[in-house]
C-alpha cells in the first residue's frame, strides 16, 4: 500500500478565462514545470498521480498525458512516463470536475524539476500558477506530449498550469 503526499494542491492555481493567443481548439501541447522549490513534500517516493481539471466554464479532451523530470526546460530528462485515466490514456475535462490519473510508478526525485506535458485533442481554457512555476505551449503540438526533446514551444508567463493537484507516494 503507498502512501500519499501533496506535491502540490488547488491553491496554487487561479482560474483564468481562455486566452485568443493560443486559441480555442484542438491539438494543442501544453508543459508544465513544477520547480522542486515549490514542492511541498522533499521525500523520494515511488509513484505519482495528477489531478487535471477543466476550466471553470469549459471543458477539454487530452488525448495524453505523460510526467518526468526536466532536463534542459521544457525537455524530460528521458525518465517520462505515461499517466492513464482509468486504464485509458485518454481523459475528458469537465468544468469544476477533477479527473485524477491512475496512480503510476514513477521514482520521484524532490530535488529536480518536474514537468506534466499533456496532449490536448479539444482544449479550453487556463489557469494560472504561482511565482516559482513555468508554464509552455505549442500549437500543433499535441503529439509531442511524450517526447523527450520538443522544439517551437513558447513560454507564457501568465500560466497555463495543465494540472490542479500531484501525489506522490511513497
Amino acid at each position: 500500500m503507498f502512501t500519499p503526499n501533496l506535491l502540490i494542491g488547488g491553491s496554487l492555481l487561479l482560474p483564468e478565462l481562455p486566452r485568443s493567443d493560443i486559441g480555442v481548439g484542438g491539438n494543442i501541447a501544453l508543459r508544465g514545470v513544477v520547480t522542486a522549490a515549490n514542492f511541498s513534500f522533499k521525500g523520494v517516493a515511488k509513484a505519482i498521480r495528477v489531478g487535471l481539471g477543466g476550466h471553470t466554464v469549459n471543458s477539454g479532451m487530452v488525448s495524453s498525458a505523460y510526467v518526468g523530470h526536466a532536463g534542459t526546460v521544457p525537455n524530460f530528462d528521458g525518465n517520462q512516463v505515461q499517466l492513464k485515466f482509468a486504464g485509458s490514456a485518454s481523459a475528458a475535462l469537465s468544468a469544476g470536475i477533477l479527473v485524477s490519473s491512475d496512480i503510476t510508478p514513477f521514482i520521484f526525485d524532490p530535488t529536480k524539476d518536474l514537468i506534466i506535458s499533456l496532449g490536448y485533442s479539444t482544449y479550453y481554457g487556463r489557469a494560472t500558477t504561482k511565482a516559482g512555476n513555468l508554464d509552455y505551449y505549442k500549437v500543433g503540438g499535441s503529439a509531442e506530449a511524450g517526447n523527450t526533446t520538443v522544439s517551437g514551444y513558447t513560454l507564457d508567463s501568465s500560466g497555463v498550469a495543465p494540472f490542479i493537484t500531484i501525489e506522490v507516494f511513497r
